[in-house]
């Protein structure tokens, strides 16, 4: 698939308002440049994840088949790793338990296969580019949750992202722009 200039324009905007997002944390609790290059190392690897789900689904591999493999995989991949780097493994109560089953379900089941699905049928631009709108919700979240103080860069460069990801959108539902007589 090749993106047309108005995806590729909307996803730039989108890119310089998670740019502003990430510059304007300095000042807050809880940033660091590790925590960024970890970010950085998610962008590449969910960018082959796209492309990789996206071939596979032209394929005709179903959504939920996918997913549960990568989902197999990744606890075959990780429990090891999470087991020798816990501290804490005792402390975990019921309410836990709970709780990461809540974000199983949502964000895993419904959210990976929501947009797993959806990758059958948009183009992989769009749907990797929605994934973007996780930072601004995130930081609207620790705010309003953990009242995390958050600087007005922060919130302008979310509503960057948001213009951006509109356009992302528009540009796939109107790919040609007609021009008036």
């Amino acid at each position: 698939e090749k993106p047309t200039s108005r995806a590729v324009v909307a996803a730039l905007v989108s890119f310089a308002g998670l740019g502003l997002m990430v510059a304007a944390s300095g000042a807050t609790s809880g940033s660091s440049l590790g925590g960024d290059v970890l970010a950085l190392a998610n962008v590449v690897c969910f960018t082959g994840y796209f492309l990789k789900m996206k071939k596979l689904r032209n394929a005709n591999v179903g959504s939920w088949e996918f997913l549960a493999g990568v989902f197999l995989i990744g606890s075959i991949a990780l429990t090891p790793y999470c087991l020798l780097a816990a501290d804490d493994l005792g402390d975990v109560t019921g309410l836990d338990f709970l709780r990461v089953g809540a974000m199983i379900i949502g964000p895993g089941v419904l959210g990976h296969g929501l947009i797993t699905w959806a990758t059958r049928h948009l183009d992989v631009t769009t749907t990797s580019l929605l994934t973007l709108l996780s930072p601004p919700l995130s930081v609207v979240g620790a705010w309003i949750v953990y009242d995390q103080r958050l600087s007005s860069g922060q919130f302008v460069g979310g509503a960057i992202v948001l213009v951006g990801l509109a356009g992302t959108v528009a540009a796939a539902r109107y790919p040609k722009v007609v021009e008036p007589v």
